[in-house]
């Protein structure tokens, strides 16, 4: 479990956290994701409210937690335009703390769902 790139909790936030305002369906959050010419396999988006997110790194300076998370896999259906199925579950996952705040979260496995 190696981060490559140092993530604030602001991109973590931004990436992966449920967005308080607006729609919460795939399609619309993986806007803000996809880069231009590409569309992602799977992303995930936790479902907990942040502020029970930020709790979870409390006090760890620079560790690795694996709590129990609801989560929304967003799983890529169609790649014209890019499309995706919501898929809700509850999953245990990797959470990278740094400075008390979380900063990644463990990547998805591609989980062969077309």
């Amino acid at each position: 479990f190696h981060v490559k790139l140092l993530i604030s909790y602001k991109d973590f936030k931004k990436k992966h956290l449920l967005p308080v305002k607006g729609p919460q369906k795939c399609y619309d959050m993986m806007k803000n994701i996809n880069k231009k010419s590409e569309c992602r396999e799977i992303h995930t988006f936790i479902k907990d409210q942040e502020a029970s997110v930020k709790v979870l790194c409390k006090g760890k300076k620079e560790e690795v937690i694996t709590p129990e998370l609801n989560v929304i896999d967003c799983v890529r259906s169609n790649e014209t335009p890019c499309a995706y199925n919501d898929t809700p579950q509850t999953v245990q996952k990797k959470i990278k703390c740094k400075k008390g705040l979380p900063v990644y979260l463990e990547k998805t496995v591609d989980v062969g769902i077309k």
